[in-house]
């Protein structure tokens, strides 16, 4: 990576991943191979008893909180669960051995054995090793830069707070304490400077378990807010490109790009209810839950046993990982492209998240007073954008515009090369013979048609020689109408036991 600098790349381990429902049983922990039916047996006794029992039901907004209350027994299921759960010891194994998995034994050992720290990249799949004071020092040093030490008793005062929020939506029996998880880093590598200087992402995985009620509302709010202005607020690059496809005259155009930086650390207080505010005339929003919603803004970091705030404001913060962030930059964003509209028509803006696009037909001085004008709009609520003006070729997400012939085509950083599921990994096989399908109706949806798609297959063609596959990838044209059938959620209970190629025995 370069001299002085103590960031050594790692080659990332194979691609497999693979993960078990969590659950508990009454009365005490499940071996981990009953989880899967543990789960099921519980969702089942409740489906049945309130089937039984329809008077016990008390219908309540829930949030999607787990209820704590002791799973009803159920006469009725006995056979069932016995059964089910005789499964487990009726299943044979077998031996389950290749190249790939025997490689990914050997990457696991080789983790296991390091005394570095592996540091994932903050846009892409690359992986850094870190010596240990390295990377303390650097995660010191990014919570030092905005936050200071503070007391257990402002955690638990924010707790006590939370409770009562709980309580007054009547989920004090479903809802946790805020978990208390380290904050980590992640490390910058598309940034220029890499690797002489080294930039990082502060993540704070700490939860106050009140965001999701916070969440449900601000993705009401927001949801109002797009019907009702219809402003250009993408949601995935499908947005930005049809956004793209319905520009007229593009060769007269230029792009006009702008990221607003460290965004969500940067919303302050004032910001946010300016925009509660200004959202109100949109939408009905009570005292209640613009309270649950600033409750949430009470955040703490954990690192190495001590807990930090924000420095200019203890009592405000929206940080990288809470549950609502998100959607509180998407309020905030929509707060601004309303602003942002007033000089730059409608129909040629648009942002996601922190980064904004938009199109214009203007010469080159006339586009230096409009930056000037874009800043302003930014500065005055204390944001810092970096703006790219005048040009016709542009990346936005994982796509690329071309104003000068109208083409779009996919793009990946330099950093960045694709990664997938490995023909030999420990995946159903279904899963298996659907990614090419699915990599290929991917890569036609970024691609303006067959020439541009033929121009970019090389490759993921290649990564997915490399993962096993022999499949070349093929075009697959655009529907012509998008409109999808309306169906019936039917009301069915699914059991979908985790799988193992070690496994003979035919379960499903």
């Amino acid at each position: 990576t370069g001299p002085g600098s103590s960031y050594e790349p790692v080659k990332a381990p194979a691609a497999q991943s693979s993960s078990l429902p969590q659950a508990l049983q009454e009365h005490g922990p499940v071996p981990h191979r009953l989880l899967p039916q543990e789960h099921l047996a519980t969702r089942l006794r409740w489906k049945a008893f309130f089937i039984l029992n329809p008077a016990t039901r008390i219908q309540k907004k829930t949030f999607g909180f787990k209820t704590l209350t002791k799973t009803p027994m159920v006469p009725e299921l006995k056979q069932f669960e016995d059964e089910l759960f005789n499964i487990v010891t009726s299943i044979k194994y077998r031996p389950f051995k290749n190249q790939f998995q025997d490689k990914l034994r050997e990457d696991k050992e080789k983790v296991l054995r390091t005394n570095e720290v592996i540091v994932k990249a903050d846009k892409s799949t690359n992986l850094y090793k870190v010596s240990v004071d390295q990377y303390n020092k650097q995660v010191k040093d990014n919570i030092t830069k905005d936050y200071r030490k503070c007391s257990r008793s402002d955690i638990e005062e924010v707790t006590r707070e939370a409770a009562d929020i709980a309580r007054k939506y009547d989920l004090e029996d479903r809802i946790d304490i805020p978990t208390e998880e380290e904050a980590f880093i992640t490390v910058k590598d598309h940034k220029e400077s890499f690797p002489g200087k080294v930039e990082c992402r502060l993540i704070n995985p700490a939860k106050n378990n009140i965001g999701v009620i916070s969440k449900e509302i601000l993705d009401r709010i927001n949801s109002s807010i797009r019907s009702a202005t219809h402003s250009n607020q993408w949601q995935n690059t499908n947005a930005a490109i049809k956004w793209f496809n319905s520009i007229t005259a593009k060769n007269k155009k230029t792009f006009f790009k702008f990221d607003i930086v460290s965004f969500y650390p940067s919303i302050k207080k004032q910001l946010l209810t300016d925009a509660l505010e200004w959202a109100r005339s949109f939408t009905e929003i009570s005292e209640e839950e613009i309270n649950t919603i600033m409750h949430c803004r009470k955040t703490f970091l954990f690192f190495k046993n001590e807990c930090w705030v924000k420095k200019t404001d203890p009592s405000f913060d929206v940080s990288m990982g809470s549950l609502d962030s998100a959607e509180v930059c998407e309020l905030v964003g929509l707060f601004l492209l309303s602003q942002l509209e007033q000089i730059i028509p409608q129909s040629n803006l648009g942002l996601y998240r922190d980064d904004g696009l938009a199109v214009v037909e203007l010469p080159g001085p006339e586009i230096e007073k409009l930056r000037k004008k874009v800043i302003n709009i930014f500065s005055k609520h204390n944001l810092k954008i970096t703006t790219q003006v005048n040009i016709k070729v542009t990346d936005f997400l994982d796509v690329l515009f071309d104003l000068q012939n109208g083409l779009h085509r996919p793009y990946k950083k330099a950093t960045s090369n694709p990664i997938y599921i490995h023909k030999d990994s420990n995946h159903p096989a279904h899963v298996k013979k659907e990614l090419p399908l699915m990599i290929a109706r991917r890569i036609s949806d970024l691609s303006s048609n067959h020439e541009v798609f033929t121009t970019e297959v090389a490759v993921y063609n290649n990564a997915l020689m490399t993962a096993g596959y022999n499949s070349n990838l093929q075009y697959t044209e655009k529907p012509t109408c998008t409109v999808r059938k309306r169906t019936r959620k039917k009301n069915v209970v699914w059991f979908n036991p985790p799988w193992n190629d070690e496994v003979s025995t035919n379960i499903a």
